[in-house]
């Protein structure tokens, strides 16, 4: 059996070695609901317009992922692309399905865990080292 993948473009530099290290779990959570991984494209460039002065933006500037699947795309601004991850995976596997082994990244290596500080309302970190600073 070949492997489907997701296919990356970006316009600035490669995908952070964590978000390509991933990947391969988000790929299985969405061959386990259905979806191809092989139909998504997602592509990055730097967000052309931001308003916010860097005090407000410490990760500096921000980035813009496009994904595209079939005849359809959209657009999210992100800080980081471990950010981008987790709020993609969050619209791949469906709520009823966050408990499943697969949604933690604990099927890929036991010592990266949820993120120990107080995630933002409604969102969580799956994607975060328990060692470093949680963004």
């Amino acid at each position: 059996m070949t492997a489907h993948h997701i296919k990356l473009q970006s316009s600035v530099g490669d995908f952070s070695p964590e978000f390509v290290e991933r990947l391969p779990v988000l790929e299985k959570a969405m061959r386990d609901h259905g979806l191809d991984p092989s139909a998504f494209v997602i592509a990055r460039k730097l967000a052309q317009s931001t308003f916010l002065p860097i005090a407000f933006r410490p990760d500096g500037n921000l980035l813009e992922y496009t994904v595209f699947v079939k005849d359809r795309s959209f657009m999210v601004t992100q800080p980081n692309d471990m950010r981008f991850l987790e709020y993609f995976y969050e619209l791949c596997v469906p709520p009823e399905h966050k408990s499943d082994p697969h949604s933690t990244l604990h099927t890929a290596d036991k010592n990266w865990t949820r993120c120990s500080a107080a995630p933002r309302a409604g969102s969580t970190n799956r994607f975060s080292n328990a060692d470093s600073a949680c963004p």
